[in-house]
């Protein structure tokens, strides 16, 4: 296990990898799983197939994943954009309740679920797709999914 860096390309297949604290990780990973036990400012690029847990995200995340799970314990309030697309995934994200942001979720033959109250400003629904945009606090910060199958959860952070 890696217990502090300041940046981390990860490419792997079929591994089972644990960080401790990561400034930047940039990962294109197939198959396997990822924990990452304590934070990580920066969380860019792509998996399939894999079963992640992350505690904490701060700053910027761009993540695309394909199957598998993704848990992420908290959202730090410090966050400026949180971008996820999805795929057949299981979410489930813990958002701090001090976070403030603009957001655009879609989500298509499947549902963005949360615990915490979400006023939007605008929905849109066809068939199986479900578009909605609001803001939580103010829109200093972005936060967008855009999930096809599986399921996403939303939840706040200090009730775990």
């Amino acid at each position: 296990a890696v217990e502090k860096a300041m940046a981390i390309e990860l490419t792997t297949e079929h591994t089972k990898t644990t960080l401790g604290q990561v400034n930047t990780l940039i990962m294109d990973v197939e198959f396997g799983n990822l924990a990452v036990e304590q934070t990580v400012d920066s969380l860019l690029g792509t998996a399939e197939f894999l079963n992640a847990r992350i505690e904490k995200v701060t700053h910027h995340s761009n993540l695309r994943t394909e199957f598998g799970k993704l848990r992420i314990n908290e959202i730090g309030p410090e966050t400026k954009e949180f971008i996820l697309r999805t795929e057949f995934t299981g979410v489930r994200l813990g958002l701090h309740p001090a976070w403030a942001f603009a957001y655009d979720f879609t989500s298509s033959f499947t549902t963005i679920n949360s615990a915490i109250e979400l006023n939007h400003s605008k929905t849109i629904t066809d068939n199986n797709l479900h578009h909605h945009e609001g803001i939580l606090k103010t829109a200093e910060n972005v936060f967008k999914i855009n999930a096809e199958f599986g399921n996403v959860k939303l939840f706040d952070s200090t009730k775990q």
